[in-house]
C-alpha cells in the first residue's frame, strides 16, 4: 500500500512565522504601543526586514525614525532600516538616541541578555517594551522588578500559554 506525503516545500507558514511571532503577540505589542503612544525614534532590537517585525505595526506608521538591528547583515524593508550589529554592544548609536526601544522573543537567544539589557537602557530617551522568551524562563515579576528595573509605570500582562510576558516602563 501506498501512502501519500504531502511535500513540505508545499505549506504555507502560519501568519508571522518569516519572524516567528504569534499573531497575539503582534497584537498585543499594537496594543500596548498605541496606548503608550510610541513613537518618535523607534528602535527594535532584533527587527527582521519584514511586514511581520515590530516596526512595521500600524500605531508606528508616523513614527518620526524607525531602525531595527540584527546580527545578519543591514537591510531596508518599507520604511525602516535594518543594521547589522551585536545588541550587547550598540555604541554604533548615542545615550538617549530613541523614543521607545522594542524587543520581541530576542532576549531567550542572548547569552549575555544582561549586556543587551543594559544598552537598552542607554540608548532609550523614554520608553521601552519587551517580550522575553525561553532561553532563560522570566517571570512577570522578573520583567517588572528586573529588566525594567528603575523604570516608571511599568505595566506587564501574560499572552497565551506557555506564558510570554510583555512589559514596559517608561524611564526617567
Amino acid at each position: 500500500m501506498l501512502r501519500h506525503i504531502p511535500d513540505a516545500r508545499k505549506r504555507v507558514p502560519p501568519r508571522g512565522a518569516e519572524t516567528g511571532m504569534h499573531k497575539t503577540i503582534y497584537q498585543a505589542f499594537e496594543r500596548i504601543c498605541s496606548e503608550r503612544n510610541a513613537g518618535g525614534a523607534v528602535l527594535e532590537v532584533g527587527a527582521k526586514p519584514s511586514a511581520k517585525t515590530l516596526l512595521a505595526m500600524k500605531c508606528l506608521e508616523n513614527a518620526r525614525e524607525k531602525i531595527g538591528i540584527n546580527l545578519n547583515p543591514s537591510a531596508t524593508f518599507a520604511d525602516f532600516e535594518v543594521v547589522q550589529g551585536n545588541a550587547n554592544d550598540m555604541s554604533i548609536f548615542p545615550d538617549d538616541r530613541f523614543d521607545t526601544v522594542l524587543c520581541n522573543a530576542m532576549l531567550e537567544h542572548d547569552k549575555f541578555f544582561w549586556k543587551t539589557i543594559s544598552e537598552i537602557y542607554r540608548v532609550t530617551r523614554f520608553k521601552v517594551h519587551n517580550a522575553p522568551g525561553d532561553y532563560y524562563r522570566f517571570s512577570r515579576q522578573a520583567v517588572e522588578e528586573v529588566l525594567l528595573a528603575g523604570m516608571n509605570n511599568i505595566q506587564s500582562e501574560v499572552v497565551m500559554l506557555p506564558p510570554r510576558i510583555i512589559g514596559s516602563g517608561i524611564k526617567n
